[in-house]
């Protein structure tokens, strides 16, 4: 995934140092117009952290005996959908610079996940996993002719999940869900390849701080809680305007 990244970086960073350095961009003749709707579809890698402990059979958090949700490694990829709205206005930045602002929504499904066993294994372990990520965003950027560079911020929904077992092979798992909504920031790169079509490159960085108490969870003891803290992703898309 980690190359396949770097290919989407080179690529896109190419594409506009070619954008820039046309004649129609250098005399400010005719900038790209981004303004309208789009759908598009997006595929990349995601990671998340949770915080939190689970005492499991021990009862104390003590040396080898605790679950800590920290500990959990939190990665997958994911795919999804998009959609928005541009408004493109002039500005004074100089010729062929225009201000783009616009609304996003998405919607992206995920498979990024981990499982922890505490030290001594008897005393159980944890699992948890971010399925579905999704965001209403405004952006707000500077089109360069065919390259419009953005930043974005939102609101976001996060549908996480987790459980906790006494020992690696029970059948009995204590399961719990988060909901809380979150706020989300980020930025990115965009093409257009031509009048209907661009592909872009972004990251999106969710917070949510969403805390579950699974104290009643099988053997948990007071003050056991999970936390959903963030979530981040790194992703490709490709867009049809209309």
């Amino acid at each position: 995934m980690k190359s396949s990244l770097k290919c989407s970086v080179s690529a896109l960073a190419l594409l506009g140092a070619t954008s820039l350095a046309s004649p129609s961009f250098a005399q400010g003749i005719s900038p790209f117009d981004w303004s309208g709707g789009y759908v598009g579809a997006v595929a990349g890698g995601g990671s998340a952290i949770f915080s939190g402990t689970f005492q499991g059979n021990s009862g104390t958090c003590g040396g080898s005996s605790c679950v800590d949700f920290a500990d959990l490694n939190l990665t997958g990829s994911l795919a999804g959908v998009y959609g928005g709205y541009n408004w493109q206005i002039p500005s004074s930045l100089g010729a062929g610079k225009d201000l783009v602002f616009g609304i996003e929504a998405d919607a992206t499904a995920t498979n990024v996940s981990g499982t922890i066993l505490a030290r001594r294994t008897s005393d159980g372990g944890a699992s948890a996993a971010v399925d579905l990520l999704g965001s209403v965003r405004a952006r707000a950027g500077v089109a360069f002719d065919k390259t419009l560079v953005y930043g974005t911020a939102g609101i976001a929904t996060g549908n996480a999940t987790g459980a906790t077992f006494e020992t690696p092979d029970s059948s009995q798992f204590d399961r719990f869900a988060f909901s809380k909504l979150g706020g989300v920031v980020g930025a990115g790169v965009e093409y257009a390849i031509s009048d209907k079509f661009s592909v872009r490159l972004e990251g999106l960085y969710y917070v949510f701080d969403d805390s579950v108490d699974i104290s009643g969870n099988g053997s948990g003891r007071t003050g056991d809680v999970a936390t959903f803290n963030s979530a981040f992703s790194v992703r490709i898309g490709a867009a049809y305007a209309f």
